[in-house]
């Protein structure tokens, strides 16, 4: 192999044979270099893109801190830099007591829908059991969908320490899929026990890719 570049083919070669004297086992190895040491430009892109379909058109999702879904991300000029680190803490501040490692806002432990509508939207027919069952069916859009799998209910309460309208209210939230394949992200206002939480009115807020 090492002086198959001085062959000479002439007219070509019609077969090649290749004759292993020796072999070992290749196991997998880490592989920690990257090709690019440095983050991609994406000026260019960015800037053909916005001569098709306009600057206002492109935007990046950013993360915010925020129990309430459609607080939680904004959006951003797509070249805007990230966002800077956290000052230091002192020696003396209370916070250095607090050893665990700081959550993302987007945890994976609760998956979201990529996109979120932009206002939940209130369901027709639901058929469910309270107080913490997912709905068996329910009414979208004109559309009928039978639930047959369900995860869930994960609760999300409001923020009271920002708004006080938002003092007693609570959201439980279900993960359901169709018998289409269909997966959603629906909440239903209110625990299904106290009255003050909610109206017990269902809503759709995304749906899964």
């Amino acid at each position: 192999m090492r002086r198959i570049e001085e062959i000479a083919p002439g007219y070509g070669i019609d077969a090649l044979a290749l004759h292993v004297r020796r072999a070992d086992p290749l196991g997998a190895e880490p592989f920690a270099e990257t090709l690019e040491d440095r983050a991609p430009d994406l000026a260019p892109l960015i800037d053909t893109l916005a001569n098709r379909i306009g600057i206002s058109a492109l935007w990046r999702s950013v993360a915010v801190e925020s129990d309430v879904p459609e607080r939680s991300v904004a959006t951003a000029p797509p070249l805007d830099p990230p966002a800077r680190a956290a000052p230091k803490i002192k020696p003396d501040d209370v916070r250095q007591l607090d050893r665990s490692r700081p959550l993302h806002p987007w945890d994976p432990r609760w998956p979201r829908p990529v996109r979120l509508l932009r206002r939940p939207e209130l369901l027709d027919h639901v058929l469910a059991e309270l107080p913490d069952q997912p709905p068996k069916r329910f009414t979208w859009r004109g559309m009928a969908h039978r639930v047959v799998r369900a995860d869930g209910p994960e609760r999300i309460l409001g923020e009271w320490w920002k708004r006080g309208t938002e003092r007693h209210s609570v959201r439980d939230y279900f993960q359901v899929e169709d018998e289409a394949g269909q997966r959603f992200w629906l909440f239903r206002r209110g625990d299904g026990e106290r009255g003050e939480t909610g109206d017990l009115a269902w809503f759709m807020h995304g749906a899964f890719g």
